[in-house]
This record gives C-alpha cells, sequence and structure tokens, in this order.
C-alpha cells in the first residue's frame, strides 16, 4: 500500500483529535498503522488519543511501540513520564523525564514534568530548580533554550 495513505489517515487522526473526537481519531490512527505498521508518530498519536480516554496500559503499550520504532523519540519519552507522573510513580517519571532531556536537551515541558514529580516526591528545592529551568527553555528564543 502507497505509504501516503497512512499519513493520511495519520493526518485526519490528528484532525479528529482537535474536534475532540477521540473515538474517530483512535480509529483513523488504528487505520494508518495498518498500512504502516512502523510509523511511530501515529503510535504516538495513538497513545496520546488513548490517554486522553484514561486507556492507561493502551496509550503505555502505543508509547512503547513508538519507542521501539524511534529510539529516544522525545516526544513518546515525554508522553511515558507523563503517565507514570498521572499514576503517581513520581521515580520512574523522573527516569523518562531524564531521558527525554538525554534525547533533546531543550525540551522545556520535561522540566516541568520533573517539577512536579519531585514536589511528589517532597523535593521542594529540586522541583523550585525544574521549575526555573522549565520557565527559561520555555522562554527563549529559538535556539538559545540549551544555553545557560
Amino acid at each position: 500500500m502507497d505509504p501516503s495513505q497512512a499519513r493520511a489517515w495519520q493526518n485526519l487522526g490528528n484532525t479528529y483529535m482537535r474536534l475532540q473526537r477521540v473515538d474517530e481519531a483512535i480509529s483513523a490512527y488504528q487505520q494508518a498503522l495498518g498500512i504502516d505498521p512502523d510509523y511511530a508518530l501515529a503510535w504516538y498519536n495513538l497513545a496520546a488519543a488513548y490517554l486522553a480516554k484514561n486507556h492507561s496500559a493502551q496509550a503505555r503499550q502505543a508509547y512503547e511501540k513508538a519507542l521501539a520504532l524511534r529510539p529516544g523519540y522525545a516526544d513518546a519519552l515525554h508522553g511515558l513520564g507523563n503517565l507514570a507522573l498521572a499514576e503517581g510513580d513520581f521515580q520512574e517519571a523522573l527516569e523518562r523525564y531524564r531521558a527525554t532531556l538525554r534525547a533533546d536537551p531543550s525540551y522545556a515541558g520535561a522540566h516541568y514534568g520533573m517539577a512536579l514529580a519531585y514536589r511528589g516526591v517532597g523535593d521542594s528545592r529540586r522541583a523550585a530548580q525544574e521549575m526555573r529551568l522549565f520557565r527559561q527553555k520555555r522562554s527563549a528564543p529559538p535556539g538559545e533554550a540549551g544555553e545557560q
């Protein structure tokens, strides 16, 4: 099959997500993956859609599949961090956010997640430090997010 059809289904899924039609988005992402099962972006977006439906186990599987297909995929690592944070597994969340930053040092959202995870384990000093880093990276001009 033509890989562009997978992209079209993937894009349709994104449109459904923007319209908050999550069940239809899941179906569209599954169609994309039926055409191209190695489409990491579709696995990532499927995970996000599952998460929107509070289907944590399916979201985790889809994030892991995206990561297996594209090692170091910062968005998937971040998604796994968010999932761990939501489940109250602060140590796992911290590990995933650190991996996100190793993959992409400019990923501001990982610092925000780390701030929440540190707060969850009672480390207010590190939580404040990560929140400062988040604000710095979020407001830095492109290309300067990693500079101190």
